[in-house]
């Protein structure tokens, strides 16, 4: 036991002799013995030590200094007891010796002295007083104020001074002037067997969380060091054991715990750490305020927040058919057809309200009294039909011809050229980014977005720490939420069964009923999004910072030795490692993951919009077809009987050439215009 690997410690009645009591017969101090720590009381070496030292030399005829110790703690006693009764004295208080009858200490009617407790008063309140060991001033409870001791290691010469502790004010302080030496001559101080966890096997309790915790898929049931579990924390355990050098077993619970708010009581890991039925908690394990009340926490091993999970966008039920209408949102649609539509009626004024448009329209109102014809652009005014397709052509890029044009018509022509060059390029463009590029808007961006906007139904794990995140915070938002949470009764078991339900939502349209979205830990959240299928995502930026930490029993001896390892961990890059193993997933793999890549084919439904327009129009071309050739029947019946009822040649029907050139001629006369066979065609007759 004086091997190394032990310390020794001892008190004056071994130091006080500079190390004589252990000497062997021959006066040596054995080499087994060397390394002892011993405490000496610290003397100032003031004249009232001095004198006593004087004195006790010339009594004892002796220069030793073994008894000089408790000589100066007898001398400081009497001393004290001295001063308290000459300051009982001079307060003029009367002094009654106590009677002690025979055999005293035994008897049962002893009587307590009255002016004992007196006396000790004033002792305890002396002042100013010099001892041999220093002032005499005690405590309350009649302790000294100032205690101090000589940290002595006992060395081949004998004891020696290498520090110095001392208390004062309810405070210690520890000086040590060189190091020590113990039993085996090394200065490595040995590890005290409760604080060693060495050899020891620790009950280890955990949750299973993916990735921190999981089933271990080559798990051997006949191999001892095949391991049932393994994850994130599961490798951080084993690094740990490495450098601590315990050994444990591992089962799991179903929850980590959490608080009864009526009956006090908790659940989970935090109850089998708080009932001694395990030694650590490992996992997924949330350092907040109310479990530290009960258990005790490492340093933390991961920091993190609080996100949310929300389905992806999936086309496959989101079928938009006019898509190719998203570049633009619907206002910027109905703005640009009320654009078309005042600038064609812009168009009409200016081609029709000039000089020249009311002369014109004038010479054309009294010709149609004589002739039923129909004029062409170049040589009518502009109506407002004929306006709308000149901008609507413009608008799809197509060109026509709008015939001969006053300067006033140019320039509102001009000035919509311009802005529908602008609007038909900035369609194009993010028409492409729309159709070639996955959607990135997300179904809710916050937090608040999804609790104050959204009808989506969302929720959290029930006795977890989000839940109580929630309830217990102090922010309306964050409150307002646990509230609807509980009202939609929303909760769910645990993380995993979270995280499903998200996934079973993927294939319900926005907007529905059925939509699901998951508050939890970022890490777990985040590690579920890179695994197949490929059909959820976090949104919106953290909030909630909190910690992951070991839990252990309260005042734990291991904390220390946990916690130091998982700081030079840290200092090491361990962590970074680890992340990059166990959160890494196909999901965010080049290439592979979802089928929504960023440069994904169009399917049809992204743009059968463009060909449900193309029926539309081509059904309206086929109604149109039927309505002239039924206006061209009315018309020619009309004809007919107006050509027996008048020999006016502008309404005849005749082919001849001489009758075409008489028609011509008799218009050119009424309508005073030189016309040409390609200005205007005589209904009935084509030229």
């Amino acid at each position: 036991m004086l091997r190394k690997g032990w310390a020794w410690l001892v008190t004056e009645g071994i130091t006080n002799n500079g190390g004589r009591a252990v000497t062997d017969t021959y006066g040596h101090i054995p080499n087994y013995m060397q390394g002892l720590l011993g405490t000496l009381p610290s003397t100032d070496e003031n004249d009232q030590f001095l004198f006593l030292r004087e004195r006790l030399t010339k009594s004892l005829k002796s220069a030793s200094d073994e008894p000089l110790i408790t000589a100066a703690r007898v001398y400081d006693a009497v001393l004290a007891v001295a001063q308290g009764l000459h300051m009982y004295l001079q307060e003029g208080n009367l002094l009654k010796p106590p009677s002690f009858p025979p055999n005293f200490c035994a008897s049962e009617l002893l009587q307590i002295w009255p002016q004992g407790e007196l006396l000790f008063q004033y002792i305890k309140e002396l002042k100013g007083v010099q001892g041999t060991l220093g002032h005499l001033t005690f405590t309350k409870y009649g302790f000294h104020t100032t205690i101090q001791y000589d940290i002595e290691n006992l060395i081949s010469q004998g004891f020696i001074k290498i520090g110095t502790w001392k208390l004062g004010n309810m405070s210690s302080e520890l000086e040590l002037s060189s190091k020590a030496v113990f039993p085996g001559n090394t200065l490595n101080p040995p590890v005290d067997s409760i604080y060693d966890l060495s050899n020891m096997s620790l009950r280890v309790v955990t949750v299973k969380d993916a990735p921190f915790v999981v089933d271990n898929p080559d798990y051997k049931p006949d191999d001892p060091n095949s391991l049932r579990y393994t994850g994130y924390c599961i490798d951080l355990l084993l690094r740990l054991q490495e450098m601590l050098s315990f050994r444990f077993t591992v089962s799991l619970r179903a929850t980590y715990g959490r608080q009864d708010p009526q009956t006090g009581s908790w659940d989970g890991i935090v109850k089998e750490l708080m009932e001694d039925k395990a030694d650590l908690g490992l996992g997924a394990f949330t350092i907040n305020f109310e479990r530290q009340q009960v258990i005790s926490f490492t340093k933390p091993f991961f920091d993190l927040g609080l996100t949310i999970l929300i389905p992806r966008y999936n086309s496959a039920v989101q079928k938009d058919v006019f898509a190719f209408l998203s570049p633009f949102e619907p206002l910027l649609w109905a703005v640009i057809l009320v654009a078309l539509c005042v600038t064609s009626l812009v168009l009409v004024i200016c081609s029709n309200c000039t000089p020249e448009g009311v002369q014109r329209r004038r010479l054309l109102k009294d010709h149609r009294k004589h002739c039923a014809i129909r004029q062409e652009p170049n040589v009518a005014p502009m109506g407002i039909f004929h306006a709308l397709w000149l901008g609507f052509s413009s608008l799809v890029n197509q060109s026509i011809d709008p015939g001969r044009l006053l300067f006033p018509t140019r320039i509102t022509l001009a000035v919509w050229w311009i802005s529908t060059t602008v609007l038909v390029s900035a369609y194009t463009a993010k028409l492409a980014s729309v159709m070639t590029v996955e959607r990135s808007d997300k179904e809710v961006s916050s937090l608040e977005e999804l609790v104050r906007d959204s009808k989506m139904e969302y929720g959290c794990a029930e006795n977890s720490s989000v839940v109580d995140f929630f309830e217990k915070h102090e922010m309306a938002l964050y409150r307002e939420a646990f509230q609807k949470m509980k009202k939609m009764n929303s909760l769910v078991a645990s993380f995993h069964e979270g995280i499903r339900k998200v996934r079973g939502s993927f294939n319900v349209p926005r907007g529905t009923s059925g939509r699901f979205a998951f508050i939890g830990d970022s890490p777990i959240l985040t590690f579920a999004t890179e695994q197949e299928p490929c059909n959820i995502e976090t949104t919106g930026r953290l909030f909630g910072a909190q910690n992951y930490g070991l839990g252990l029993q309260k005042n734990s001896p291991y904390e220390k030795h946990f916690s130091l390892g998982i700081l030079s961990l840290r200092e090491e890059g361990f962590f970074e490692t680890l992340y990059r193993r166990w959160f890494a997933g196909i999901c965010s793999s080049p290439g592979k993951g979802s089928k929504a890549t960023n440069n994904r084919q169009l399917d049809i439904w992204s743009m059968i919009g463009v060909f449900y327009c193309l029926l539309i129009g081509i059904g309206v071309a086929a109604v149109m077809v039927v309505v002239d050739w039924l206006r061209y029947m009315c018309w020619t019946t009309t004809m007919t009987c107006k050509v027996k009822k008048s020999k006016d040649p502008c309404q005849c029907t005749s082919k001849g050439t001489k009758r075409k050139q008489m028609a011509l001629q008799n218009v050119k006369k009424e309508a005073g215009l030189t016309l040409y066979s390609d200005d205007f065609k005589i209904k009935g007759i084509r030229y």
